[in-house]
């Protein structure tokens, strides 16, 4: 696997066009052979230092003609800690019991003065920790922390007339290792839905106790 950070200037952004998320999705996605069946993972960091910030985890090195970048290789070893910092942006969904469909899981408004913001939250970080034991670990629940963002909403080229929409949160904290395997598969592939959008990288950093 190989990890890139690609810096983005202002002048670089006006030249590419960037305007919406869709439009770092293909960015992105034109970095690489289509051909290679190549699994993309990346995240948007935003603005940082005047520069627009890209991480992208990719089986093979991109090609990418603009920008300041650095690719580096992930070592053999880096998925054999037992504990990590870690951040995620996901975008946390469940089925309607009524149509089926996928709807957004967000925390709902205050319904009385001392409500605290993890009993609204209940069902979100259910959501999270349901999904962080189906891939192979386990956070602390004291130190994790959850920030709701904006929206994630485009329109397709080839499907205009259609709005496609994203919940999104931010996940962050630290971590234990509980499935190896399942933790290796998550951080390679990705954690839940939405994973072309900028969405399921497990960031990592060792904990070196």
């Amino acid at each position: 696997m190989f990890l890139t950070q690609l810096l983005l200037t202002t002048q670089d952004m006006i030249d590419l066009r960037i305007k919406d998320d869709y439009a770092v999705h293909k960015i992105v996605y034109s970095f690489f052979c289509k051909e290679d069946g190549n699994r993309i993972l990346y995240v948007d960091k935003g603005l940082q230092k005047g520069h627009r910030v890209l991480w992208i985890l990719s089986q093979t090195k991109p090609e990418i003609p603009f920008g300041e970048f650095e690719t580096k290789e992930v070592s053999g070893d880096f998925l054999n800690h037992k504990r990590y910092s870690f951040e995620i942006v996901l975008n946390p969904v469940k089925k309607s019991k009524e149509k089926g469909k996928l709807v957004a899981i967000r925390i709902p408004p205050k319904t009385k003065e001392n409500e605290d913001l993890r009993e609204r939250a209940k069902e979100l970080l259910d959501w999270f920790f349901k999904k962080a034991e189906q891939n192979g670990f386990a956070p602390d629940q004291e130190k994790l922390q959850f920030l709701p963002k904006p929206t994630q909403t485009f329109s397709q080229k080839n499907k205009p007339e259609q709005t496609v929409t994203h919940n999104k949160v931010l996940f962050s904290g630290t971590l234990t290792v509980t499935d190896p395997e399942r933790f290796r598969a998550a951080f390679e592939q990705g954690i839940g839905k939405a994973k072309a959008f900028g969405f399921g990288l497990l960031q990592l950093v060792p904990i070196f106790d």
